[in-house]
């Protein structure tokens, strides 16, 4: 199974929260995963988490232009607009068959609408161009299932391990 991983927020913990999921070894090996942001964050954040990852495999898209002035933790109408853009390359993806699923990293509402859009969230964002039962599921079904405390629990390392294991479950049942 191939997933598009949306790197979410370049200045807030997404970038961060998926170079420290991916370094897991075991999350790592359940699907091929294909971050789709901006490679040059992705590098900062492993810099700074003293993390590598062991592949590469990363739809750069160059939204944020120059960097000069990028900051971790700072708001800027750049990255919300990056965010959405990563959504919605990921939305293509999966439309395109390239991807069979969409996770995302946490997107800041207020960047986003710094940016200009309006925001209700994030599969409006990406999936408004499509109307099929994929909005969920982006292809052929998957075979995991989604814990209910995962899908109450705030973005963040929780939802990513329980989601996580969610799929480690369904592979053994399988």
């Amino acid at each position: 199974m191939t997933i598009a991983l949306t790197m979410g927020d370049p200045a807030g913990v997404g970038p961060e929260v998926v170079v420290k999921a991916l370094a897991d070894t075991q999350l790592a090996g359940l699907a091929r995963w294909v971050v789709v942001g901006d490679a040059r964050i992705l590098e900062m954040a492993e810099q700074s988490t003293g993390l590598e990852l062991a592949f590469k495999d990363v739809h750069h898209v160059g939204t944020l232009g120059d960097l000069a002035d990028f900051h971790f933790g700072r708001l800027d109408a750049r990255c919300g607009e990056a965010a959405v853009e990563y959504v919605r390359i990921a939305t293509e993806m999966c439309l395109r068959g390239e991807a069979d699923a969409i996770v995302t990293a946490p997107l800041n509402k207020e960047a986003v609408t710094l940016s200009g859009r309006q925001f209700s969230c994030w599969p409006a964002s990406g999936f408004r161009r499509s109307t099929s039962p994929r909005m969920c599921r982006c292809g052929r079904p998957a075979r995991f299932r989604r814990r209910a405390s995962c899908a109450r629990s705030s973005w963040g390392m929780r939802r990513w391990f329980c989601w996580a294991s969610s799929i480690r479950a369904s592979r053994s049942a399988v």
